[in-house]
């Protein structure tokens, strides 16, 4: 990343509530093998 190659914007495949973190975040990290990294926004 440090040379550019990958952005770490192209690496967040979701961005989630705080309150959504086990049904959208857990689970879906658990169900969906596609997701890389899932931001838990306040």
């Amino acid at each position: 990343m440090e040379q550019g190659y990958y952005r770490a914007e192209d690496l967040i495949t979701a961005r989630i509530a705080l309150a959504d973190v086990v049904e959208k975040g857990f689970e879906t990290l658990l169900n969906d093998k596609s997701q890389v990294k899932i931001i838990v926004e306040p």
